[in-house]
């Protein structure tokens, strides 16, 4: 199977991504490559592998390439940004216990390459500083537990679970630890009941960060607006059919089928070492957010065949009041 698209833009010249995989008949060996294509192939996104599934435990092998870039606040008068392109490869094993839970074991050795990047706002004149290049290694282990069913914009039944520890060590030195654990409740084969947990924390002479904030993660925020070396994050939806068919002849002949709303609060939070006060009481009987976020709203999703198109309108809360504007966001996805 393959999915191709591609743009060109006059300030970075020709973009795009592709993705393509290969397998003999019964499935027990496949390759598979994926690029995203920006400007240059140095700067792109870039993933080449192979996955054998001949055996009970299966194994794969990826050599890998992607780019992240992080906005700065550099001046009033300058824009800037830090870029990390990380290039290295992977081994890893994965032996199920059943058809719905696994054991993952594996490897990553990779390099860190990190640039800043500043231009002013007025004379519009650049300026790109080396901060060097990371090595290091990081093993990690996993478990895994999934008998989700999907439907047309995302789950709609079952549970699923994931409990990761990984340990780096070279230029970097830290432990992580992540879990991230859903939970669907189909009513009436009509509307669905979801909850997503996660929370992560990581120690060591060179702890990473967790970014949260955005349409996929914490509504209400913007994209990995909160970070820390420690984050929780709990979403909750109740989705529903909106629009069962709707077709239209004029302006413009519209038929939509299946549009999916939803009703959602999401609250979460990221910090550092020092004190965390997620709630705090104003009276008695009057909880109110302190040092954690919460937002509720509205949603609407639309199956197009290809992809899943999603609106998100998200109100930010402390319990008590509104604390700011609400926010809009249009994603492409399937639902958590």
């Amino acid at each position: 199977m393959s999915a191709t698209g591609a743009m060109y833009s006059s300030n970075v010249g020709i973009a795009g991504n592709t993705s393509v995989a290969f397998s003999d008949v019964l499935g027990n060996h496949t390759l598979f490559g994926a690029a995203s294509i920006y400007g240059s192939l140095s700067q792109s996104d870039i993933l080449i592998g192979y996955l054998n599934r001949q055996h009970r435990t299966n194994w794969s092998i990826a050599l890998y390439q992607f780019r992240n870039d992080f906005l700065l606040f550099v001046a009033e008068e300058e824009a800037g940004f830090e870029s990390q392109i990380y290039r290295g490869g992977q081994v890893m094993l994965s032996r199920p216990f059943d058809r719905f839970r696994r054991i993952e074991l594996g490897l990553d050795a990779m390099s860190i390459n990190r640039a800043v990047f500043r231009q002013s706002y007025y004379s519009g004149q650049s300026e790109t500083s080396s901060k060097g290049t990371l090595y290091f290694a990081s093993p990690f282990v996993a478990f895994v537990a999934d008998n989700v069913l999907f439907g047309s914009t995302g789950p709609i039944d079952g549970m699923r679970a994931r409990l990761s520890v990984e340990h780096a060590v070279g230029d970097l030195s830290y432990s992580s630890a992540t879990i991230d654990a859903r939970k669907y409740f189909n009513i009436r084969h009509r509307y669905v009941a979801a909850i997503r947990a996660v929370s992560g924390a990581s120690r060591g002479r060179d702890p990473q960060l967790y970014r949260i904030g955005g349409a996929t993660t914490l509504r209400g925020l913007g994209y990995g607006e909160l970070t820390g070396t420690n984050a929780f994050m709990l979403n909750t939806e109740f989705r529903f059919p909106l629009i069962e068919r709707l077709k239209m002849g004029w302006p413009l002949p519209l038929h939509l089928r299946n549009v999916r709303g939803s009703l959602f609060f999401d609250i979460g939070g990221a910090w550092h070492a020092d004190q965390f006060r997620p709630f705090t009481t104003d009276g008695p009987g009057v909880l109110r957010i302190e040092d954690a976020f919460a937002a509720y709203g509205f949603g609407a999703r639309l199956n197009v065949g290809f992809l899943i198109l999603k609106y998100d309108l998200a109100q930010p809360t402390d319990l008590v009041s509104h604390t700011e504007k609400m926010r809009h966001y249009f994603s492409i996805g399937s639902e958590f």
